[in-house]
């Protein structure tokens, strides 16, 4: 076989060397060979950070609680526009803390984690509602085989309400199940 080089390239013969001509003639009028192609659409097929949402739900006898928040998938996850609301529905005789359901935004949220399979939100709250009353509430959710969306686990609230007359704090928990959709 003859191998002859035509500006640059290897011609292993007739039948090549009109393909040779044609890459050769491409490159002299701007255009990018397929193997520039190739890599060029492989470096653009990267994942793109793209943003999503979530909500949390407890529903139960004694506590209804709704947390949402948007959020970028893969830049730490950070948080926009949080947002939850927290409704004792089992007010002891005596409480101190208000009936109305407590809004609260992104300064009551402390900690969050999401990433991998889980969801954990953290909120406390100190408010002018009630001098000396607090708020902690713990969120903690897996998400469930089958379902990238369906995250499931459970929640802890704890009220501190402060003593009457110089008496000490109370303090009451609730403890159930808490679900999250996210997308």
């Amino acid at each position: 076989m003859r191998v002859q080089v035509i500006g640059g390239m290897r011609d292993r013969g007739r039948a090549d060397r009109g393909q040779a001509d044609r890459d050769q003639a491409g490159r002299r009028a701007g255009r990018v060979p397929g193997r520039a192609v190739l890599a060029l659409a492989c470096t653009l097929a990267t994942p793109a950070a793209a943003s999503g949402s979530f909500e949390c739900n407890v529903e139960d006898k004694a506590v209804s609680v709704t947390a949402a928040a948007a959020f970028s998938h893969g830049f730490g996850e950070a948080l926009n526009n949080f947002r939850a609301s927290v409704e004792l529905k089992a007010r002891p005789p005596g409480a101190t803390t208000p009936a109305a359901p407590l809004e609260l935004d992104a300064q009551a949220l402390v900690h969050h984690w999401l990433h991998g399979r889980e969801l954990k939100l953290r909120l406390y709250h100190e408010g002018p509602e009630t001098p000396g009353a607090a708020l902690e509430l713990v969120i903690e959710t897996r998400r469930q085989a089958g379902d990238e969306t369906a995250y499931a686990g459970r929640y802890h609230l704890t009220i501190t309400e402060p003593g009457k007359d110089g008496a000490p704090a109370r303090e009451r928990s609730y403890k159930g199940r808490a679900s999250c959709s996210v997308g």
